[in-house]
């Protein structure tokens, strides 16, 4: 029967125990790093694998993808995705943030933008302060599908939402402003 004091004592030796096997059993890419090539480099080594691979021949796609160290199932996947690498790149050309390229599944209220971010900037123009909250409930009566959603799905969805529209929300500090007047 351990005691309530031997416990401590006990996971102290399976810790040491599992450390030691770990510490034992040799890695499995042991001396090989991990490459993490911005998306210039891979819409290069496209380009230049599209000239020299299969439009000149004068390579084969393995020997190309030796020199370059990478492996050629990686090429291949990076030249079915090589439209949207363009687009990620042309994005944070315009915007100095990085993008994915990958561009998800499409928000949900998309199709109510026309409804949601008017009400905000209108709102906004007259001075009053819009929470996500109040956004919300702005959507759930748009969209009434989202009233049957928990409340932190959709403040979450309207969060994504508005930080894809460029509309920021400030946090709550629980401080007021003093008025500049």
């Amino acid at each position: 029967m351990l005691l309530h004091s031997d416990k401590p004592i006990l996971l102290n030796l399976t810790m040491e125990i599992q450390n030691e096997a770990v510490a034992a059993a040799p890695a499995a890419n042991e001396g090989t790093e991990r490459l993490f090539l911005p998306l210039t480099v891979k819409i290069d080594l496209c380009m230049k694998a599209e000239r020299l691979v299969r439009a000149e021949k004068s390579m084969s796609l393995k020997a190309f993808c030796r020199e370059h160290e990478i492996q050629p199932s990686q090429l291949r996947r990076w030249e079915k995705k090589l439209v949207f690498m363009k687009q990620a790149l042309d994005i944070t050309k315009k915007k100095a943030s990085k993008k994915s390229c990958q561009p998800g599944r499409p928000s949900r209220l998309e199709k109510y933008r026309n409804d949601i971010l008017p009400w905000v900037l209108a709102l906004r123009k007259q001075g009053k302060s819009v929470s996500t909250r109040m956004v919300s409930l702005r959507a759930s009566k748009v969209d009434r599908s989202l009233r049957r959603m928990k409340r932190y799905t959709v403040f979450q969805m309207v969060r994504r939402f508005l930080n894809a529209n460029g509309i920021v929300m400030r946090a709550t500090t629980h401080t007021s402003q003093e008025d500049g007047a």
